[in-house]
């Protein structure tokens, strides 16, 4: 399918798909309608089988996600180098963005990984993905005797699985301080102690730098896939059946 093709064919099956779910959560932003171009004809047939569903939540499949994620974080970094050529600003202008050439594409897997991981609490494709990535990174960890850092990937690999579904990887705060661990990376490849006296030192501002394009890559991802569960703004609620009120008897 070619984009002409694409585009007749997106139009009106979103306008079908957000008549009929106006009352509904399915998420009818502009972001739902630059990853319905991206995914073809199989995200619209997932999507319009989830709002006829009637889930009162917008539940994105894997592919929804990260894709939305991809184009997100995208949309980001065009806009941010589109700026830094407007206003003639150096591109190192903004060290949220990755200007060297191998940052760029870790960043964005960063950001399709993190746009899929607060599914991986619950039997799903990102669960398969992140779990076989800790399998090999804690089999990696052990053969070179890396042993306190490979008991603690395992324990953090087991927390998802302890709590339910929608629980703590979707909420905010997880969106806010699980990337940070990019922030902390450069300390520990450098073997560098934290100088907790003097936090805004050049040395600790060094480092931060070299792990922001990586932790803004990783939030907007994870932005990304709650703002698609219409978790990170919550909707309106979808209108129902009114409980009625007890009569009191005289």
């Amino acid at each position: 399918m070619n984009a002409l093709e694409l585009y007749l064919f997106s139009l009106p099956q979103l306008q079908k798909m957000l008549s009929t779910t106006r009352n509904s959560a399915c998420p009818d932003t502009l972001l739902l309608l630059f990853v319905s171009l991206v995914g073809g004809r199989k995200f619209l047939q997932d999507q319009r089988g989830q709002c006829n569903d009637g889930h009162t939540l917008a539940m994105g499949m894997f592919r929804q996600h990260y894709i939305g994620s991809l184009i997100g974080y995208a949309l980001f970094v065009g806009l941010s180098l589109t700026a830094s050529l407007i206003v003639q600003l150096p591109l190192e202008w903004n060290p949220t963005i990755p200007v060297d050439l191998w940052k760029i594409g870790p960043c964005f897997i960063i950001a399709a990984l993190s746009g899929t991981w607060p599914d991986v609490d619950i039997k799903s494709k990102s669960q398969q993905i992140f779990y076989r990535l800790f399998f090999v990174s804690n089999a990696v960890l052990i053969l070179r005797g890396r042993y306190v850092e490979s008991a603690c990937l395992g324990i953090f690999a087991m927390v998802p699985l302890i709590g339910k579904h929608r629980g703590w990887t979707h909420s905010k705060l997880a969106m806010l301080l699980l990337p940070a661990a990019y922030l902390i990376l450069p300390f520990y490849f450098h073997e560098i102690q934290i100088d907790f006296d003097n936090l805004l030192s050049t040395d600790n501002l060094q480092l931060i730098k070299i792990g922001l394009p990586f932790y803004t890559a990783g939030l907007i991802g994870y932005a990304t896939h709650l703002h698609l569960d219409r978790v990170l703004i919550r909707s309106r609620k979808v209108p129902g059946r009114k409980k009625k009120r007890p009569r009191h008897r005289i």
